[in-house]
């Protein structure tokens, strides 16, 4: 970790500090990452979950496969990486066709006419951050990292 930076004429000194003095500090850090580190509509996302959701009654389902036409009214793939609430109870959703959501996990006794609330889904990206919810100035990612380790020791070429 560097601790400080000092220049003298043509010379920079850089002083660094070992790692494990950073858990002598209160709090964790969040780690540098490509993909957004927030939770979807969490503080740091500020999304509001009211603009991004859907809510309405099963025609159908049957194990883990859900059918609605509100699941119809946003463009394939729309509410992966969201979350349903069936009855009272939340799933994550895997799978998005049409009026057709597949969800992480069956609900036992659900009723086929079961009330639900769909919420959006999200990949974490910079592109499904500004053009599906205009979030853009609330990325915690950062893309622009090289994919390619750089202190790894082998040749940059």
């Amino acid at each position: 970790r560097v601790a400080g930076i000092r220049e003298s004429g043509s010379e920079i000194t850089i002083t660094c500090e070992p790692l494990a003095t950073a858990l002598k500090r209160i709090g964790l850090r969040r780690p540098a990452q490509r993909q957004c580190p927030h939770a979807l509509y969490d503080a740091g996302c500020t999304v509001s979950q009211a603009l991004f959701s859907a809510t309405g009654t099963l025609l159908s389902h049957t194990g883990a496969t859900v059918t609605a036409s509100a699941f119809a009214t946003k463009p394939n793939g729309w509410w992966v990486g969201g979350k349903i609430i069936l009855n009272g109870v939340p799933r994550f959703v895997i799978g998005h066709t049409t009026d057709t959501v597949t969800i992480s996990a069956p609900v036992p006794g659900l009723p086929q006419n079961a009330a639900f609330t769909v919420y959006a889904g999200c990949d974490r990206t910079p592109a499904t951050c500004n053009s599906k919810f205009g979030n853009i100035l609330n990325f915690g990612g950062a893309p622009w990292f090289p994919i390619k380790n750089p202190f790894t020791g082998d040749s940059a070429g």
